[in-house]
């Protein structure tokens, strides 16, 4: 069981992550596409309260420690996947967004032999609204997931999905500073996640999600074309209980990972005078840097991102941000400088 829960916890992380653009939404008409490589190759685990005080080769496992996935068998998991991820403004507030995580392969060592999968994972949607635009940004966004993924809990399977809806709620912050080259933010968020019938014994009432996110970042102003940003990325899930009325079985432990995401983002087209100035480059590396349960390898992210018009602005209210702000796209649009 403690397999199929880790399985669980690897492909929750590695399918879609939470796409960080601040409160800003995509402007008004437009749609924000990017499709992103992301790969994972692990061999190590936050060691959790489950696993803490095993004797692991020469020593014992300490809580917070980097240790094997089996002190016995060793393990791994090995992840490359396409997440394709879209967003619409439909107002000049307000932006719906779409997350499709499809995994070209996802490959969990549990018994010695490398078990292999590919396909779909869970879909989200989310949509997110401006309340104030001045002199901070502060947003609100609501995301619900589908269990569209391929779910078990079998030892020897690999699920590409978690096999429950989960609906997630944050505010958002974020002010640009330095004439708008620069800008900073702030996230909080509460994940609620639904019971799992088919988890554990008679199900799984699996423990809800507290998600915070910090970031900085900015442009060059000798090279608009040039984006560096960082992220702490915090992720904490409380305890799981097991719905079982006859077998008593203990609580699943608190998981919880903290990121430091360096980013680089390139507008290689940006002084182009038609649609293809939007499209950008995005490089990014997620480093673990405290956790419990969770992998202790980084995530690698290649991305190709574009913004496209699609229908003309409509609300009357034509936001104006200050040159520099980062909206969901690689560079400012061009018809807000």
């Amino acid at each position: 069981m403690r397999w199929s829960a880790l399985a669980l916890a690897l492909i929750a992380w590695v399918a879609p992550m939470h796409a960080w653009a601040g409160a800003w939404t995509t402007p008004e008409g437009k749609m924000w596409t990017k499709v992103a490589w992301i790969y994972l190759d692990s061999d190590r685990l936050f060691v959790d309260s489950e696993r803490e005080g095993l004797i692991c080769g020469d020593g014992t496992l300490r809580l917070g420690e980097r240790g094997p996935y089996d002190c016995q068998l060793g393990g791994g998991f090995k992840a490359s996947s396409l997440l394709i991820e879209s967003s619409i403004g439909i107002h000049s507030r307000f932006d719906v967004k779409v997350q499709i995580p499809i995994f070209i392969s996802a490959q969990f060592l549990a018994t010695g032999t490398f078990q292999q999968r590919r396909g779909l994972g869970d879909i989200r949607f989310t949509a997110q609204g401006v309340l104030l635009e001045a002199p901070v940004v502060l947003a609100a966004s609501v995301e619900v997931k589908a269990p569209t993924g391929f779910f078990t809990q079998d030892a020897v399977g690999v699920p590409l999905g978690e096999g429950q809806w989960d609906i997630a709620f944050r505010a958002l912050a974020s002010y640009p500073f330095a004439k708008g080259f620069a800008w900073t933010g702030v996230e909080a968020g509460y994940r609620i996640r639904l019971a799992n019938d088919q988890l554990g014994i008679g199900g799984l009432d699996l423990g809800d999600e507290i998600l915070a996110t910090y970031e900085l970042g900015g442009r060059f102003p000798k090279a608009r074309w040039l984006y560096l940003s960082g992220r702490y990325d915090l992720r904490y899930q409380l305890e799981s209980k097991d719905l079982s009325q006859d077998v008593f079985v203990p609580n699943r432990p608190v998981r919880a990972v903290m990121y430091v995401t360096p980013k680089l983002i390139i507008n290689p087209f940006a002084r182009q005078a038609d649609a293809i100035n939007r499209l950008g480059i995005e490089v990014e590396v997620l480093l673990p840097v405290w956790g419990r349960g969770w992998p202790a390898d980084p995530i690698w992210v290649l991305a190709l991102t574009g913004l496209f018009r699609l229908f003309p602005e409509y609300s009357g209210k034509q936001r104006r941000p200050k040159v520099g702000q980062p909206p969901p796209a690689p560079a400012p649009d061009p018809d807000y400088d």
